[in-house]
């Protein structure tokens, strides 16, 4: 994929902007308004990608990803914390300096050796796929460090964001039924996801999964 650079620069500046801010974000709402940023990023690299080769099968799988990703999903999670009042997100493991610190080592570490056959892969996209890779880290640390179970569903998410946006950029061509066989299974398990988040909430009375220690027995 070459597409307009321009494009692909901003795009994803803003799915690596929005993981950070999903492990600032302290209120449900705005991690829900910042998946649906990153997800409209990665609908622009698909959009990239059409501009840069037209094909009817990307371009359904480009509106389904963005009814799904951003439109259905921070719906879904906007519903949700308005049924249970859910206003901020459950605290970390880690403090903000410690968090900070955490991305700093992610973003060395992608752009080490360590990464470099995988940013290698396109030379002209190398900057892009360290970032990335980053992305994917950072999403990984997300479901870690958090101990809310609607904020470690973000993380999920975010990080299926950040593989799909590695593999647009590093040219890894699949086909047309493939991703839409993806977003249909992330829709289902939005679906699921938020069932499962409910009934939690209900039997517990919080989404802060290390309050829930009966789980263990």
């Amino acid at each position: 994929m070459t597409g307009d650079t321009g494009l692909i620069q901003a795009c994803i500046a803003i799915l690596c902007l929005t993981t950070v801010g999903l492990h600032v974000a302290r209120k449900n709402r705005n991690e829900a308004v910042l998946y649906g940023l990153q997800s409209l990023a990665v609908v622009s690299l698909f959009v990239s990608a059409l501009l840069e080769h037209y094909a009817t099968p990307l371009l359904i799988v480009a509106i389904l990803t963005f009814l799904v990703k951003v439109v259905l999903a921070p719906l879904f999670f906007t519903k949700l914390v308005k049924r249970h009042g859910l206003k901020f997100a459950a605290s970390t493991y880690t403090n903000v300096p410690e968090t900070a610190a955490g991305l700093v080592i992610i973003l060395i570490l992608a752009g080490s050796g360590i990464f470099a056959p995988l940013a290698n892969l396109v030379p002209g996209h190398h900057t892009f796929l360290v970032m990335a890779i980053a992305a994917m880290l950072s999403s990984m640390l997300l479901m870690i460090n958090r101990k809310g179970a609607l904020s470690q569903i973000v993380g999920v998410l975010s990080l299926e964001n950040s593989i799909v946006a590695f593999a647009v950029l590093a040219g890894l061509e699949q086909s047309a039924i493939l991703q839409a066989g993806i977003v249909f299974d992330v829709s289902v398990w939005l679906v699921i996801a938020v069932s499962m988040v409910s009934l939690v909430f209900r039997h517990h009375g919080s989404l802060d999964t290390s309050k829930m220690k009966s789980l263990r027995h």
